[in-house]
């Protein structure tokens, strides 16, 4: 409890109150201590936190309100880049078997997440990671976009990921390949909560927004792991430090999407956060630490 009083009392005091994001509480998630936990993302209703471990081998379900935890899966490498539907009810992985092997194999499931009935999709030697479009489970497949039930996508837009270092969407039934920076390598790409702007960042050139067509808005700078807030006025990010090897620290940070107004969240020597991800429906950030734990930080905004 001292070391979490101590981290809370240094994110009220890190930034101004005005006209900023500003932190009020935080929790560590009661989770064990038998893994080390990473990647944690909020359900579409916020209720839930799903979680994987440092090596991405299984998928875990934190209940918000239970304050309880199961496992999904614990299939291997299925922590990595998974999905869930927009109604909360459906999950989507991607998991490898016998990796180390010249058989490796990897299989693309979807898994109801009340029954956990699982179903394979696809199966193959590389297997693009899901997305979801209205209720489809949306993938590459030989170079060509498909789906996992007979629904419309001609309306809509969904991300699909990296694909040869550049950014892929599926926009109106149509796969659309983006380079917005030119001649970019990109990582880290979401869609903006309103479904109109692509946050990414270029390995050599940082973080940007881009329209849909891959006309770019705003270029943000070094922002590591940034995500959208949920209203998709803010930009969350790690500001962090390694030797060449080793992270030496981590902090969380924002920034406004025009680039204009920064701000420190977290200022705490003893933890080094990690991937944070933003609630869709509350003020709230998840991330998890160096360490293996994850971390839920309440905000407000002041002065808006």
């Amino acid at each position: 409890m001292k070391s979490l009083f101590i981290l809370l009392s240094s994110l009220i005091f890190a930034v101004p109150l005005f006209g900023q994001m500003h932190p009020v509480a935080v929790e560590k998630l009661p989770l064990g201590d038998n893994l080390e936990w990473s990647q944690p993302v909020f359900s579409p209703d916020g209720a839930h936190i799903y979680f994987t471990t440092a090596g991405f081998n299984g998928i875990w379900d934190y209940s918000v309100a239970g304050k309880s935890v199961r496992k999904i899966t614990d299939a291997p490498r299925s922590g990595f880049g998974f999905a869930i539907s927009s109604d909360g009810k459906t999950i989507s992985y991607r998991r490898t078997l016998n990796e180390a092997s010249p058989m490796r194999t990897q299989e693309l499931v979807t898994q109801d997440l009340s029954s956990g009935v699982a179903k394979v999709l696809e199966r193959g030697e590389s297997v693009s990671l899901p997305a979801f479009l209205h209720s489809s489970v949306v993938y590459m497949k030989n170079g060509k976009v498909t789906k996992s039930v007979s629904s419309d996508l001609s309306a809509g837009v969904t991300l699909l990921g990296i694909v040869n270092t550049k950014i892929v969407i599926l926009k109106d039934g149509r796969e659309v390949t983006l380079d917005p920076l030119g001649n970019g390598s990109y990582i880290w790409p979401s869609l903006s909560p309103d479904g109109t702007k692509i946050l990414a960042y270029d390995m050599d050139r940082g973080a940007f927004i881009s329209d849909l067509d891959g006309n770019v808005i705003e270029t943000l700078g070094r922002k590591d792991n940034p995500v959208w807030a949920r209203d998709g006025k803010w930009i969350v990010y790690t500001d962090d430090r390694d030797d060449g090897h080793t992270i030496l620290s981590s902090e969380i940070y924002c920034v406004s999407a025009d680039g204009a107004r920064t701000v420190r969240l977290t200022n705490t020597d003893d933890v080094i956060e990690l991937f944070p991800s933003c609630s869709p429906v509350e003020n709230k950030i998840v991330c998890s630490s160096l360490s293996g734990d994850i971390y839920v930080i309440t905000y407000s905004e002041e002065g808006k």
